[in-house]
């Protein structure tokens, strides 16, 4: 599975810890970089869903105790 790039991803994070931003979907969560990297600024969130298309990265990377919910599409 190809990674995401890590340049922006502190930006990302501090944006959104520092907004009104409540809910959010990681479309092409792969193994959960998103969640790991909320989890390491400990932003709160009231739903965060994912959408992942390879079934198997579901459950190789623990998607189901990460997210809310995930889709797989």
């Amino acid at each position: 599975m190809a990674g995401s790039l890590k340049n922006g991803k502190d930006d990302i994070a501090f944006s959104v810890k520092n907004s009104s931003i409540k809910t959010v979907l990681d479309v092409g969560c792969g193994y959960g970089t998103y969640y790991e990297l909320f989890k390491k600024f400990d932003i709160k969130l009231d739903k965060f869903d994912a959408i992942e298309v390879f079934q198997d990265s579901v459950f190789r990377y623990n998607l189901l105790n990460k997210y809310d919910n995930v889709y797989i599409q």
